[in-house]
């Protein structure tokens, strides 16, 4: 019981607040001042109500003027009209009890609302410049190791938006794109027992490699620039093509899965991958030559 009251009190110290209602921004404190000085409100209250040219005439304010006046004093909820009857809203009935704080606001109502409108747009900018701030610290979308390429080169360097800091190497195993020359691409196709890959920046350790893919069509376009004898492959390619590295002859390509991913330091490295096959006899073997000695003649 005691609870309620202390709570009865303090909504009733601070019933003052309301007049803040009527003076949320500068064309509300202008038409409501402008209401108090041609003393309309003093008319509504002595008489409760009347048309929009009644109180016109009483205030001697033309039709149009009296109109975009009441407009705006009914946009700010300080009088309501119904069938043409304008009277003050219930709200502004209870503001009234503290006139002399609502009018002294008002006398500084254009300088109050200008200082609080700089003050909301510098809360926004300071909103907008956290924003930016908090978009500084790069999140990964998954969880994982994280690999950068080039750590030495990182501190004190600036980077814009959308260039590549590094890799999360997460659950997924990491691919290697590898092109098979079409001579070999029946014996990597049927005969493959296992696969090693070697990196090219350290050959010798040797990864386990896994076949998950293959480009049924061969294509002699190289699935990266490294593969090529330009930056420092074994693979020749067109030098009339500037835009895409297009190889002389057409390669068939295959997605090895790399098992060890946390041997891996960086990605777009070049590879080495070995296929190992099963053992075939001699027969066998020049009967799949000279099949493709014949293909290749008749460039089938």
């Amino acid at each position: 019981m005691i609870s309620l009251n202390g709570q009865r009190g303090s909504a009733s110290a601070l019933e003052f607040l309301i007049v803040d209602e009527f003076l949320k921004n500068l064309v509300d404190a202008r038409a409501l001042k402008t209401a108090f000085e041609l003393g309309l409100v003093d008319r509504l209250v002595e008489h409760r109500s009347g048309s929009s040219e009644a109180l016109g005439r009483a205030v001697g304010t033309d039709r149009q003027g009296m109109r975009f006046l009441l407009d705006l004093l009914r946009a700010n909820g300080v009088v309501e009209e119904r069938s043409g009857d304008v009277r003050l809203t219930r709200r502004f009935q209870l503001a009234l009890r503290y006139r002399d704080l609502l009018e002294t606001k008002l006398d500084y109502a254009g300088f109050t609302i200008i200082v609080r409108d700089k003050l909301d747009n510098e809360r926004a900018n300071l909103a907008v410049a956290r924003e930016r701030m908090a978009e500084l610290v790069v999140h990964a979308r998954t969880d994982g190791i994280f690999v950068v390429p080039q750590t030495a080169d990182m501190p004190g360097r600036y980077y814009k938006k959308g260039d590549l800091l590094g890799y999360v190497i997460g659950r997924a195993h990491p691919l290697a794109r590898v092109v098979v020359p079409q001579e070999a691409i029946d014996e990597v196709r049927l005969g493959t027992d296992d696969v090693r890959v070697r990196l090219s920046e350290n050959p010798e350790t040797a990864l386990q490699g896994r076949v998950v893919r293959e480009v049924p069509a061969g294509d002699a376009t190289l699935p990266s620039p490294a593969l090529s004898a330009q930056s420092g492959g074994a693979i020749a390619t067109d030098p009339r093509e500037t835009k895409t590295s297009k190889a002389l002859q057409r390669f068939f390509q295959f997605d090895v899965e790399l098992e060890d991913a946390d041997r891996i330091d960086h990605f777009g490295q070049r590879l080495f991958v070995r296929f190992e096959h099963r053992m075939e006899p001699l027969a066998v073997q020049w009967y799949r030559s000279i099949r493709l000695l014949f293909l290749t003649a008749f460039n089938v």
